[in-house]
């Protein structure tokens, strides 16, 4: 298992810059809002419901991953 592990993070980047360019690019706002909330999670952790409309986050640590070269203000408008 830690060798699958080891393996899949190797393609930390490539997935983090996949679902940013879907999150900016889908056709389907639904796939976009999946995309971004992926990308949320990963980056900021889960929030959870606390009662009265407040959330707080389940686990707020993260590994910064560099090298991304667009970033959302890059985006090409949509169509």
């Amino acid at each position: 298992m830690a060798e699958v592990q080891e393996l899949a993070r190797k393609h930390t980047k490539l997935a983090i810059e996949t679902l940013a360019e879907i999150a900016r690019t889908s056709d389907k706002e639904t796939v976009r809002i999946a995309a971004a909330n992926a990308l949320l999670e990963r980056g900021w952790g889960k929030a959870m419901a606390t009662g009265a409309g407040k959330t707080e986050v389940e686990d707020a640590s993260f590994e910064v991953v560099t090298g991304i070269d667009r970033s959302p203000d890059d985006a090409a408008p949509e169509a």
